[in-house]
């Protein structure tokens, strides 16, 4: 596997989202990109957040994330939220979400700044896919 984990939280939620991660990773984006995420499960209440998605390096080309989820969630809401900020670490390596010179670009068009959080296309696909793709890894985990 290109990608390396780190893991800062509860030790039951490291096994999950080490097999959840991996198992996205090698079905969404491959084992062609080198990355490192660098994952905290904490409380996010003060913040109104279940997670989030943040890059440590180049947003131009990023390698280097870190992702936090909101550690009170029950298991299902904990990896669908996972799920969900992994399609933002997808976006971000298959380049179909980039910023450039403080400008963000979904697939090579310009989003203008005054796009609403909810209208963001990265967003978008992120809600609409999470919980595809948390029912395709409970049916993988069953097999």
């Amino acid at each position: 596997m290109s990608a390396s984990y780190s893991f800062a939280g509860s030790n039951c939620r490291r096994k999950l989202t080490r097999t959840a991660t991996d198992w996205f990773v090698s079905k969404y984006v491959g084992d062609r990109y080198k990355f490192a995420i660098d994952f905290v499960a904490r409380g996010l209440s003060r913040e109104g957040l279940f997670g989030s998605c943040a890059i440590l390096d180049s947003c131009y080309r990023p390698r280097e994330f870190i992702v936090e989820i909101h550690n009170r969630l029950d298991e299902d809401a904990y990896l669908k939220v996972l799920f969900h900020e992994l399609i933002h670490v997808k976006q971000r390596i298959l380049r179909e979400h980039v910023t450039k010179y403080n400008k963000n670009y979904w697939y090579s068009r310009i989003v203008p700044e005054d796009t609403l959080y909810e209208d963001e296309p990265w967003e978008i696909e992120a809600h609409n896919n999470e919980e595809r793709i948390y029912r395709e890894f409970i049916e993988w985990q069953g097999e």
